[in-house]
């Protein structure tokens, strides 16, 4: 078993974290998808900013963003609705 201790001062700044939109955790509508689409959507959430930031931009069609995932090109969708 792994023995996490506590963070103490700045220590929890060395770890990154990624942002599950709360309305994936409480709102009826998305009970029924996994805890892991809604991990992966967060992470997918953390790509396009971070693409967003560094201008990785490859193309926007209809208001939606493609970005590149290594030799995958993906399409993010802006809507909560999409994922998974």
């Amino acid at each position: 078993m792994v023995n996490l201790d506590y963070f103490y001062g700045s220590e929890g700044e060395q770890y990154r974290f990624y942002q599950i939109p709360a309305i994936l955790l409480e709102d009826e509508e998305y009970k029924k998808i996994s805890d892991t689409a809604k991990l992966l959507y967060g992470i997918l959430l953390s790509r396009l900013a971070l693409s967003k930031k560094n201008n990785w931009i490859l193309h926007r069609i209809q208001g939606r963003e493609l970005v590149s995932l290594g030799s995958n090109p993906m399409l993010l969708r802006g809507e909560t609705s999409s994922c998974l």
